[in-house]
């Protein structure tokens, strides 16, 4: 996580990090679709953390729930809907 921003990239060289998570793919899916918890994947053993705990916990205090309804983008007003048949 760098300036509030968290995210998966390949990079050119390898930063030295005070945290470092493992996790399969498929479970951060089931964490996100509340399947699973943190918690419980590091009892199974199926999530490990290298380095500095306190750094994941404030990663976790960062996160949010998510509302469903909230529109990323807006609909448009009536009158200025784009026909789809645009696109084809």
């Amino acid at each position: 996580m760098s300036n509030g921003n968290l995210s998966n990239i390949k990079v050119g060289k390898t930063l030295v990090a005070d945290a470092t998570l493992y996790i399969n793919r498929s479970d951060v899916t089931k964490t996100i679709l509340k399947q699973t918890t943190l918690k419980a994947l590091f009892a199974s053993k199926k999530a490990g953390l290298e380095g500095q705990q306190e750094v994941l916990n404030k990663l976790l205090s960062a996160l949010v729930e998510f509302d469903e309804i909230f529109e990323i983008v807006p609909r448009p007003e009536k009158g200025q809907e784009v026909d789809a048949e645009l696109y084809h």
